[in-house]
């Protein structure tokens, strides 16, 4: 039904000259918040991008930085050998060697050597920074046995000593590298005591003749990797985390550690204490 021409005469003409401009005005004031909303929703995006990929780059930077250090203390220890400054066949030589190689690195947690028969001599960093050597020899009974140190890195004091025949050719540090004959990372392994997380690179080391005649062996302890995650600014309520591709944690900046220890449990071998955590949904569970 058309409308009445009579219709508009009702309306005042000041109404007739000011809606349309009104809705003309909200029409455009829509566009242009819906607009401004969706350039606002993508900055916010972008800001957000922008920020993991800092983070991102940053946590690699670091981790590209911690990882090559085993392998530098390769090149320093073939060097040594190359000059003769150490004697492999010589355990308390190369005890002591190791033990003074730990200064000029200091995020280096332990430096070993193991024999293909079953020894094992290596220099270890305490919790409170304190230098010790740790050895299983035949001597000994191939018992881990911890020593404190004279200034001048000499056997002292026994402080800790394991149980006897341990065997450190059993360790993923020492059975990955004698597999494929050259220098790489080894699995996460822990720590003798079942207290913490070590990753650690090994190399193994031939005689003339392509004889197995041991293998070099630094690790880190992954607790210093949660302290330089735990550094990092990612908002209020950021975290982050570095995974194995299973999901298995290696490090979080939340302060947690990346595995739970039962000291109670009856195991047969301390290590086996440990459990590792993956994340699922951003919760720690086993």
């Amino acid at each position: 039904m058309p409308l009445s021409p009579g219709l508009f005469k009702k309306i005042p003409l000041q109404i007739l000259l000011i809606v349309p401009f009104v809705v003309q005005t909200v029409g455009a004031v829509a566009v242009v918040g819906y607009l401004s909303y969706r350039n606002g929703q993508k900055a916010v995006n972008d800001v957000a991008t922008q920020l993991r990929n800092d983070t991102s780059d940053r946590i690699k930077q670091n981790l590209t930085y911690l990882v090559a250090i085993p392998f530098q203390s390769f090149e320093t220890y073939d060097a040594a050998l190359l000059q003769n400054r150490i004697n492999l066949n010589n355990g308390r030589d190369v005890e002591k060697f190791l033990w003074g190689q730990l200064p000029a690195f200091p995020l280096i947690a332990a430096a070993a050597f193991v024999t293909p028969n079953q020894e094992f001599f290596a220099g270890e960093r305490q919790d409170d920074g304190e230098i010790v050597i740790r050895t299983s020899e035949v001597e000994n009974n191939h018992t881990l046995t911890t020593y404190t140190t004279s200034p001048s890195g000499e056997r002292r004091e026994i402080i800790n000593a394991g149980n006897p025949n341990f065997d450190p050719r059993n360790r993923p540090y020492y059975k990955i590298p004698v597999q494929q004959k050259q220098a790489v990372w080894a699995k996460l392994y822990p720590h003798i005591t079942g207290k913490y997380l070590y990753i650690a690179a090994s190399k193994p080391i031939y005689t003339q003749t392509g004889d197995i005649q041991g293998v070099w062996m630094t690790s880190l302890n992954l607790v210093m990797f949660g302290d330089f995650l735990s550094q990092l600014k990612i908002g209020k309520t950021g975290q982050s985390f570095i995974l194995e591709r299973s999901g298995e944690m290696i490090a979080t900046s939340t302060g947690e550690k990346p595995f739970q220890y039962y000291p109670d449990k009856v195991v047969q071998l301390p290590e086996q204490r440990i459990e590792r955590l993956n994340v699922v949904n951003k919760l720690l569970v086993i």
